[in-house]
């Protein structure tokens, strides 16, 4: 068996960001999108940081309202609702919150997060690093392309992914759903 290497915050972000690279270099037309994740206190205690953390979604992980997602090409996955906000022109690292809103559109989603390691949800095995490579936009120094899709990080508990549809809605934004089978 082969041991698998502790990466700290900083490594992880730099593994994400070359993956995403050389992702993006196969296929310049593909837009990236971020989740914000560990957006409470209580679960940043839960992971042992005291800030949320950001990643990158690819882009055929972005499905529309009404899709349906084979549980067999998923491992532990846990269903979360979210606004997603949709960048509708380029926001820089620096983007304040008045340009941020004025350039984004509002509407709702799901995050269906997963891991391969058993133990994930609701308790880690290992920190935050160990899970995802995260950092923050300024630190990376990120443009949000127009088209990118934000979800906000979820504001329920999530809930453990079984066959069968799920469906929020959001008062004055609209519903979303997504089936599992």
């Amino acid at each position: 068996m082969h041991e698998v290497a502790r990466l700290g915050l900083e490594e992880a972000c730099l593994v994400q960001s070359r993956v995403f690279e050389r992702l993006w270099e196969r296929d310049s037309r593909a837009v990236p999108s971020y989740k914000v994740s560990l957006v409470t206190r209580t679960i940043q205690e839960l992971y042992g940081t005291d800030e949320p953390a950001l990643g990158v979604v690819p882009p055929q992980h972005v499905v529309d309202s009404g899709s349906t997602l084979a549980l067999d090409d998923l491992f532990r996955p846990v269903i979360e609702p979210e606004l997603v906000f949709v960048a509708t022109r380029p926001l820089s690292a620096a983007a304040g919150v008045e340009e941020i809103l004025d350039a984004c559109l509002v509407a709702p989603g799901f995050e269906v997060p997963d891991s391969r390691y058993a133990g994930w949800y609701p308790l880690p095995d290992g920190t935050v690093a160990d899970l995802v490579a995260d950092g923050a936009f300024a630190e990376q120094g990120r443009i949000v392309q127009a088209g990118s899709h934000i979800a906000s990080g979820t504001f329920a508990d999530p809930v453990v992914v079984r066959a069968g549809t799920f469906r929020a809605d959001y008062e004055g934004i609209g519903s979303v759903e997504v089936s599992f089978a």
